[in-house]
């Protein structure tokens, strides 16, 4: 290793040359700025072997043959002739898309398509409001399905003969009645049929008799002063048998019956082979007033 003396060395020389990593063996300075240190030179280190290092631009410079520093740089030149073109480059990457243009205008109308099949039905919609308008006239009035009906009752104590029609004491005039010739007046009997066609009959008979432990009470629809019947006794209804004779018997019968104007219709007492009266009460025992017999007619069609 060789030492060298290098002088007037700033102390900012001093720290770039540090930074070449240049061991530095010691460093005096004789004034603030100016100063000297040794090195050591390693030989595998081909530094020259100058008295004197300069210091510019950030750079220590080792001139190799004495010189200062390099001067600023000269003017430019003129530019030179142009060269041959040179060979075509490759093609660079894609650039970015592009911002999108102005929309054009509007092209024409193109020919209508063929009808899609038809979607599903939506939903109903809320209900419109109501419309202003004048009530109009009242139609005519329709035919009734039931063109004739009436009802015949009876309630008082009374006693139905034997072998006889029932006397309805309230009879039918005071109920709503239509499309009879004629109907029972209180203490009457018969319906006069006006009109021919289908009828449904309803009856009840509640009473006692005389042979009420064997026998039942029977009561029918008499037509024409003879047992209404359509291939047999269609039309005879008969009640409930009591054990003891003092007991109440209820007979109903009900059915429909093709009837003919100019019909008499009654209800007849057949009790006992037509040899029974019957005895029937306003007030039955424990009860209260209400009919004891009723007979109704409706004509259906």
């Amino acid at each position: 290793m060789s030492q060298r003396i290098v002088k007037d060395i700033t102390l900012d020389t001093i720290k770039s040359f540090v930074r070449e990593q240049i061991p530095v063996l010691d460093i005096s300075l004789s004034t603030p700025l100016i100063g000297s240190f040794a090195y050591n030179r390693p030989a595998s280190v081909q530094y020259p072997l100058v008295d004197t290092l300069y210091y510019a631009d950030g750079f220590i410079w080792i001139p190799l043959d004495g010189s200062g520093p390099q001067g600023a740089q000269g003017a430019q030149g003129p530019q030179g002739s142009q060269g041959p073109q040179g060979p075509q480059g490759a093609t660079g990457a894609q650039g970015p898309q592009g911002a999108t243009g102005a929309q054009g205008p509007q092209g024409a109308t193109g020919a209508q398509g063929p009808q899609g099949a038809q979607g599903p039905q939506g939903s109903q919609g809320p209900q419109g409001a109501q419309g202003v308008g004048t009530q109009g006239p009242q139609g005519p009035q329709g035919s009734s399905s039931i063109s004739a009906y009436g009802y015949a009752v009876g309630q008082d104590d009374a006693v139905i003969g034997a072998d006889s029609d029932v006397v309805f004491d309230l009879g039918a005039t005071v109920f709503p009645n239509v499309g009879f010739t004629s109907v029972p007046a209180p203490g009457g009997t018969t319906f006069v049929i006006a009109s021919t066609g289908v009828y449904e009959f309803n009856f009840y008979v509640a009473g006692t008799h005389a042979s009420a432990a064997t026998t039942s009470l029977e009561f029918a629809l008499w037509r024409n002063g003879a047992v209404a019947s359509v291939g047999g006794n269609g039309f005879e209804f008969r009640s409930n048998q009591q054990a003891a004779g003092p007991d109440i018997q209820v007979c109903r019968g009900q059915g429909i019956i093709l009837l003919t104007a100019g019909d008499t219709i009654t209800l007849h007492n057949r009790t006992n082979t037509v040899t029974d009266a019957v005895t029937v009460t306003s007030v039955p025992p424990g009860g209260e007033a209400g009919p004891n017999r009723t007979l109704s007619l409706i004509r259906l069609s």
